[in-house]
C-alpha cells in the first residue's frame, strides 16, 4: 500500500531527473564525436520529446481526511472582500449613490481597516443547521460600517433606499458568498488529505474493474524542473 501523492510525486521527480541524465549523455556523446575524425564531421544526434503521457491504474485502499483547520481570519478576509467588491457596489448603485466617490471611498476605507471584522461570528453564520444567518450578519455588518462613518457621509445616504437595497442585494449574493468561503476553506485543507492505493499487478487483477481507478498525466518537458526556476534555469560555467 502506498500513498497516491508519493507515487505521482515520484513519477514527476523521475521525469525531471531524466533531464540531467540526458544532459550527461549529451556531454559524453559530444566528446566522442569531437575526438573522432569521422564523427566530428557529423552533427551530434539529438531528440526532442514534446510531451509524456502516463496512465496510472490503482485501487483505493483508504482515504485520509484532512485533520487541520483554517485560520478563521482567512475566512473572514474572503467574506469581507466579497462584501466590499460585490455587495456594497450593487447596494450603492441601486440606491443611486455609486456615483458619489466620497461615500464610496469612505466605506471602502472602513472595510479595509485591520480587524474591522474581528468580532464577526462567521462560523455560526455558516452553520448549515441555521437559516438566513449569513444574510443577517452581512446586513448588520454593513449597517455598522455605515453608522461608524462621519455624519457628513451618513447624510449622503439619508433619504435613499440604501437599507432596503442592501437587504435585497445580500439576499441575492449570500449563496454565492457562502460557496466562495467554503471553496476557499476546502482549498486550504485539501493538501492535508491523502489517498492510500495499491498499484501492483496482482492487486489490480484481483479487483473488479468497476473498483479500479485510473489517473492520466500529460507532462511537457518544459514544465518540469529541479532546483531552479523553469523560466530562468541554471547553467554550468
Amino acid at each position: 500500500m502506498a500513498r497516491l501523492s508519493s507515487i505521482v510525486g515520484g513519477l514527476l521527480r523521475d521525469l525531471a531527473e531524466s533531464h540531467s541524465v540526458a544532459d550527461a549523455f549529451t556531454v559524453q556523446t559530444l566528446e566522442t564525436y569531437r575526438h573522432d575524425p569521422v564523427l566530428s564531421q557529423l552533427p551530434v544526434p539529438r531528440m526532442a520529446i514534446g510531451e509524456v503521457q502516463l496512465t496510472l491504474r490503482f485501487v483505493v485502499d483508504a482515504v485520509e481526511d484532512p485533520t487541520g483547520t483554517v485560520d478563521p481570519q482567512q475566512l473572514l478576509d474572503v467574506w469581507r472582500a466579497a462584501v466590499r467588491d460585490r455587495v456594497l457596489p450593487r447596494a450603492l448603485a441601486s440606491a443611486g449613490r455609486l456615483d458619489n466617490p466620497r461615500i464610496v471611498a469612505a466605506l471602502d476605507k472602513r472595510l479595509a481597516r485591520p480587524g474591522v471584522a474581528q468580532e464577526v461570528d462567521l462560523a455560526s453564520a455558516l452553520d448549515p443547521s441555521r437559516t438566513g444567518t449569513l444574510d443577517d450578519l452581512t446586513v448588520k455588518f454593513v449597517e455598522e460600517q455605515v453608522a461608524a462613518l462621519a455624519p457628513t457621509f451618513r447624510k449622503s445616504l439619508d433619504g435613499s433606499s440604501f437599507s432596503e437595497d442592501l437587504k435585497a442585494v445580500v439576499a441575492e449574493e449570500a449563496g454565492g458568498i457562502e460557496r466562495e468561503v467554503e471553496a476557499f476553506r476546502q482549498a486550504q485543507v485539501a493538501p492535508q488529505s491523502d489517498v492510500d492505493v495499491r498499484i501492483d499487478a496482482a492487486a489490480l487483477a484481483a479487483t473488479p474493474e468497476s473498483q479500479v481507478s485510473e489517473l492520466r498525466l500529460t507532462v511537457r518537458p518544459e514544465e518540469l524542473s529541479l532546483g531552479a526556476s523553469a523560466t530562468t534555469g541554471l547553467k554550468a560555467v
